[in-house]
């Protein structure tokens, strides 16, 4: 994917602003899913820390519709990786590597011990075009999109993918692949939201 420059550049480089405390987005232990479009602007019926306006999405029936993820173990956000051009050979000025682009970032995790309504729901998930996600972390937080101060968005992803159960026999437990692909340069806009009446891994 392409770099997201501006040009003309601007007269000086841009100030790097000081972080008092550390920002961590800790284990991601549920995400929700919805088509994209939807936005928590905080005006009535659309606060994303309350528990109300969660619900009028997951009883929802048209694209504003949100659905949750079982306990989804093992998750991990692997980077985006640089794609350059060149380097060391004639195909660039002086042999130098040439930053062209940025890589999807890649979600990957189990979800274990489903039965058949829960994999087939999953299922169905993989021929969508248009999705976004809210992850849930360990301490019931919510991490999301805000491109816009004060205005809350799904994460746009892609290449949704559930697989078939594996097996690996006594003592274990049956587990299903999850994979999708989290738009380049996500966590840009990416805002930490705390609930005021819920926790999103059990409330939801």
């Amino acid at each position: 994917m392409s770099l997201s420059c501006l040009c003309p550049s601007p007269t000086a480089i841009g100030n790097i602003p000081a972080q008092p405390c550390p920002e961590n987005i800790l284990q991601i232990q549920k995400f929700a899913i919805q088509r994209a479009g939807d936005k928590f602007d905080g005006t009535a019926g659309n606060d994303v820390t309350l528990l109300a306006d969660w619900q009028t999405r997951t009883s929802a029936v048209g694209d504003t519709h949100i659905v949750v993820t079982p306990f989804v173990f093992e998750a991990v956000i692997t980077p985006g990786e640089a794609i350059t051009n060149g380097g060391g050979d004639n195909s660039t000025l002086n042999g130098e590597t040439e930053l062209v682009g940025i890589n999807a970032s890649a979600f990957a995790g189990m979800f274990k011990s489903m039965n058949k309504e829960v994999i087939q729901a999953l299922f169905n998930l993989r021929c969508e075009k248009n999705l976004v996600v809210y992850l849930f972390n360990e301490d019931g937080k919510i991490i999301l999109w805000e491109k816009t101060t004060g205005v809350f968005e799904g994460i746009p992803i892609s290449s949704f993918f559930v697989g078939d159960q594996g097996n690996e026999g006594f003592a274990t437990k049956d587990a299903s692949a999850v994979s999708f692909n989290i738009k380049k340069d996500w966590s840009k806009y990416k805002a930490i939201s705390v609930p005021a009446d819920f926790d999103p891994l059990t409330g939801l």
